[in-house]
Parts: structure tokens; sequence; C-alpha cells
């Protein structure tokens, strides 16, 4: 399993020495771009998990994107101001 990582730049080191072996630095990429950056890292699948660690509202609806179908998203964080559903998800019943 291929593990990756997306943050600002400033953290590059510091994950690879933890052993990521793919960082992906948020600060080049628009919305899409970052979607389309893990796809290919993926073989166009998309990652069979995402861990949001961050207070970003926006970060948890884009880790939805990363996802292959079946995917996990672990969610650490807790989101900024008022909490909102990510939009783009979906309940199983």
């Amino acid at each position: 399993m291929l593990r990756s990582y997306i943050d600002h730049c400033s953290k590059e080191g510091f994950v690879k020495e933890c052993g990521s072996e793919v960082f992906l630095d948020i600060t080049k990429h628009d919305d899409k771009s970052i979607v389309e950056e893990v796809e290919m890292t993926t073989g166009g699948l998309g990652a069979s998990a995402a861990m949001v660690c961050t207070a970003s509202n926006k970060a948890y609806a884009q880790a939805i994107d990363f996802l292959r179908f079946g995917g996990t998203l672990v969610c650490v964080g807790v989101p900024e101001g008022k909490l909102e559903p990510i939009a783009s998800a979906f309940r199983l019943v």
C-alpha cells in the first residue's frame, strides 16, 4: 500500500522521515487538481483510506473525492465553526 500525505510544503521533510512515500503540497493545487493528483498517484483508483486531522470543513469535503469506491474516511479533527454535513457524502441505510 502506497503511503501518501497531503499538507503544506513545510511538513514534507518530516512526513517523509516518518515513512510517507508520496507528498502532495496542497499549496500547489486547486480543488480539482489535487483530486487529479491523488488519482494519478493511485493508478486512477483513488485512495483506500483518508484521514483528516484538521479543523477545516473544506478538507473533510475534499477527502471524500480522494477515495476509491468503498474507501474509508477517518475524521480525527473537529471541524471549525458550525457543524455541517459533508455535502458530497451519503449515508448507507
